[in-house]
């Protein structure tokens, strides 16, 4: 279990008593703010975050309604996901538990189903909180988003693909600031072709609650799925593939580039669980290949054939996200021949329609895209890694028709490898980190508005040739 605590809110607006006394005085007079305490982000993808708490009344209600406004669409159903009151704490400054005892979407909310209200009893005359230093928590490993099945708190593991010594490398974040010994898994080959692993994604994709891997094989032109595994049957991944797909068969040799989670179809296991698909962008033979999950029962991992659609010369990286606001997860593929962002619109079903291309000619050498909703209620906005500069795409999309447009670059003139989207400041709104060809790493804070403060650097002297993600290494939130 992973408790995440974000909020602390009803601080005293004057001088009490060290006692406190609860009376109806103290209900009626409270006055009401909040303070983000911690957030969380671990291994691929961007997870989801806690934008803000909206407190209703913000004074002067002894019994405020409580709304919690996460970055994205998040799984629920009546008493699952988000709309489980149980993963959900409400704790007082002496650990006093006001229990939570409902939770429900928000109606027509922009993404949809983003925004929680909960309700608590406090047993109470009037349901009225007393004055105090309340902190809320949520279970961050119970909270996924439904795009792409990425929890809030991921498991503290990192995940490293090795093409040279053919294996996959786990090692364990025990949260103190050390790393544990790697365990390796090597990856089996086809004949006498190496598998040489080249992309690495995580997530549940069978729904039985533990995370797995999914590796991308550029030597034997297949993706590989190792089970996760409970405790009791030794905790990590199967040594060996659950499920094996290939890609497809190019006279050119094609070069594996990038792999993504999401749910193209919309479908969820029993448990609720997002049935994540996986989608992967290829060189050489500059397709996308989709692999929808059709898994028939929680802890069945089944995948249907891939089907490949035709982007642009040389994809180098891909994100997904309901970037038009229409409910479907949509693809975006960065295309360095072009250049261009190539998107494929997502239709729900688990289909991708025409290619939507959006030039980026003001990114020369593009390199790396991810995506993040860094304005409260707009949709996801692209971030893309060049060698002339950092592009924070501002999306003006409607629902069916794609838009992006690029404002000045972000660090012009500096040439950037590869970047990762997360929250990196106690206030929860998402940052950019972006590793550099000059041994270090730009930190391009957001405003929570669009606006990104002049970044800092940190130095790496081991150098940034690889590929860069955000995540709470020493636990201290």
């Amino acid at each position: 279990m992973r408790w995440k605590s974000f909020l602390r809110f009803f601080k005293r607006a004057w001088q009490v008593a060290r006692t406190p006394i609860q009376t109806r005085r103290d209900w009626r007079h409270a006055r009401i703010g909040f303070d983000v305490l911690e957030t969380r982000e671990m291994l691929s993808g961007t997870p989801p975050t806690v934008i803000n708490v909206v407190i209703t009344p913000p004074s002067g209600s002894a019994s405020p309604t409580i709304q919690v406004n996460f970055s994205d669409t998040m799984v629920g159903s009546a008493g699952s996901g988000a709309l489980n009151p149980n993963n959900y704490v409400l704790l007082g400054s002496t650990g006093t538990v006001v229990p939570i005892t409902g939770a429900s979407f928000v109606a027509a909310t922009s993404p949809a189903n983003s925004e929680v209200m909960l309700t608590y009893n406090t047993g109470n005359p009037g349901n009225a909180l007393v004055v105090d230093a309340y902190t809320l928590y949520v279970r961050g490993n119970n909270l996924f988003d439904a795009n792409n099945g990425v929890p809030i708190s991921q498991p503290g593991q990192l995940f490293v693909a090795n093409s040279g010594t053919n294996s996959l490398a786990v090692v364990n974040v025990p949260g103190s600031g050390t790393l544990g010994a790697s365990s390796n898994y090597n990856v089996p080959f086809t004949s006498p072709t190496n598998a040489l692993p080249r992309a690495v994604a995580f997530g549940d994709v069978n729904g039985d609650g533990y995370a797995d891997l999914i590796v991308a094989n550029e030597g034997t032109n297949e993706v590989d799925i190792f089970a996760g595994q409970a405790a009791s049957a030794g905790g990590g991944f199967a040594s060996t593939p659950t499920f094996t797909m290939a890609l497809p068969v190019n006279t050119t040799a094609s070069t594996v580039e990038s792999i993504v989670l999401g749910n193209f179809t919309a479908a969820t296991f029993s448990t609720g669980a997002p049935k994540l698909s996986i989608a992967v962008a290829s060189g050489n033979s500059d397709t996308v290949t989709v692999f929808l999950n059709n898994s028939s029962a929680v802890g069945i991992t089944s995948f249907a054939a891939g089907t490949s659609y035709t982007v642009g010369a040389d994809p180098v990286g891909i994100t997904a996200g309901d970037y038009d606001g229409d409910g479907a997860v949509d693809l975006a593929v960065l295309v360095n021949g072009t250049p261009t962002v190539d998107i494929l619109p997502g239709t729900g079903a688990g289909t991708f329609g025409a290619v939507v291309p959006i030039a980026i000619a003001a990114i020369t050498g593009p390199t790396s895209i991810a995506s993040g909703v860094f304005t409260t209620g707009s949709k996801p906005t692209l971030v893309v890694g060049g060698s002339n500069g950092l592009g924070v795409l501002t999306n003006t999309s409607t629902s069916g028709a794609f838009a992006f447009t690029v404002p000045p670059l972000l660090a012009a003139g500096t040439s950037f490898t590869s970047l990762a989207v997360g929250s990196l400041s106690a206030g929860g709104a998402l940052s950019i980190a972006a590793a550099t060809n000059a041994n270090s790493v730009n930190v391009f804070e957001s405003d929570g508005s669009g606006g990104f403060a002049a970044p800092y650097t940190l130095n790496v002297a081991g150098g940034t040739g690889g590929q860069l993600a955000i995540g709470d290494l020493n636990n201290d939130g």
